[in-house]
């Protein structure tokens, strides 16, 4: 089968927040998809409450891409004080766009926990050590917890949040689709609260494809019953797990 005939006859949901799923929409119809458009997730900047000297930590975190885009503005880095971390593949190709290339990012995984498994974080590292978490607001605060339970001196910066998209399709729209792509576990507990339970029960038939098995096992508590897990949340992964399992 030609690559752009990959996905031909199928029709797949993307819920990335809008300014995110441009890249991966094109992508997919590129394959020969038709491709639905339904954001789960909504993210917008906040203004940190107070301003930050970044030169006072010895590590800057970014979470996420969004901390990267609204977060640079608010910090003064100079590389050869501070150390840069990244979360995921995303978030460090973000930061290398923005001029950066000393960027720790754990080769394997995309999550808090795949950074704290590094020896770059271990106790003996961190002890006394400033560090700042540049993030959305109201996240996950496992991070800060295992960082402080190692003795570091953790601040947080939040420069943006998430909150539930408006739905802007239908009911019978979202059901057409063959396969289901979510981007973050957030975003899947918005998508099944935009819908009704009739709607909700149907598209546990769906195929869903998640990003880690935090989400795939969120999935399987809410009652997908066709859940497959891609190695992360790029975009090529995303698209590389729904073609091996059309």
């Amino acid at each position: 089968m030609p690559a752009n005939a990959a996905l031909d006859q199928v029709t797949v949901l993307v819920t990335r927040p809008a300014e995110q799923a441009d890249t991966l929409i094109k992508r997919l119809q590129q394959t020969g998809a038709s491709v639905l458009h339904q954001p789960a997730i909504e993210i917008s900047a906040v203004t940190p409450a107070t301003p930050v000297i970044s030169g006072n930590y010895d590590w800057l975190i970014f979470i996420s891409k969004n901390a990267v885009k609204h977060g640079l503005q608010y910090l003064d880095i100079d590389p050869e004080k501070t150390q840069l971390a990244a979360i995921g593949k995303a978030t460090q190709q973000a930061l290398s766009e923005n001029g950066f290339s000393k960027i720790f990012c754990p080769e394997q995984g995309f999550t808090s926990e795949d950074l704290l498994a590094s020896d770059n974080f271990s106790t003996a590292q961190i002890s006394n050590k400033p560090i700042l978490i540049v993030r959305g607001g109201e996240g996950r605060e496992h991070l800060k917890q295992q960082l402080q339970q190692r003795q570091a001196i953790v601040d947080y910066l939040d420069v943006y949040q998430r909150q539930k998209a408006e739905k802007i399709l239908s009911n019978e729209e979202i059901l057409s689709a063959d396969i289901i792509t979510i981007s973050s576990q957030q975003g899947l507990e918005n998508l099944v609260e935009m819908l009704d339970p009739l709607t909700v029960k149907s598209m546990f038939d769906k195929l869903l494809i998640v990003p880690g098995t935090r989400c795939q096992q969120k999935a399987t508590e809410l009652g997908f019953k066709q859940v497959e897990t891609a190695a992360n949340a790029t975009d090529d992964a995303m698209l590389n797990c729904i073609i091996e399992n059309i």
